[in-house]
């Protein structure tokens, strides 16, 4: 699927008919059944006031999609994407944006994210924003570093 980069795009809480937008997109790699199980889960949370999914929508077409899951001592924020040809418009920090201020909202101390070691473009766009670095772990021989974002 070929797209030109967007020129207005916006932002809004993901449902439950997003499934199919999201695996011809964002999703890509992830099989239907786990699409779906996942996106029902998220949006049996989200209507509990404890997750908020959200997706950065263009015409038709999802280019962004990203989660905000609510804990007993904070929030974490993951499986942030944002498609290539949509990179560097500032879509992924928008989106950031929007994930915080659900966090914020919920009266949490500070969002965590992980992000892969390599991951160098993405690691720059959070410490950018005000991550900072907290632990780092191995999973699956991969380094994973966990970064904080104080919202008080």
């Amino acid at each position: 699927m070929t797209h030109s980069p967007p020129t207005t795009w916006w932002l809004r809480p993901v449902s439950r008919d997003d499934v199919q937008k999201l695996l011809q997109t964002c999703w890509q790699e992830t099989p239907a059944d786990v699409a779906h199980e996942k996106l029902a889960l998220l949006c049996a949370l989200q209507a509990q006031g404890r997750a908020l999914g959200a997706v950065v929508e263009t015409a038709d077409v999802l280019i962004g999609y990203g989660q905000v899951m609510r804990w007993r001592e904070g929030a974490e924020i993951a499986d942030l994407f944002v498609i290539d040809i949509a990179r560097g418009f500032g879509i992924g920090s928008a989106l950031i944006a929007y994930l915080l201020a659900t966090a914020r909202s919920w009266g949490v101390p500070y969002a965590e994210l992980g992000v892969l070691q390599d991951n160098l473009r993405a690691r720059a766009l959070y410490e950018r924003l005000g991550f900072r670095y907290v632990q780092s772990i191995v999973l699956n021989e991969e380094t994973i570093l966990y970064m904080r974002f104080m919202l008080d």
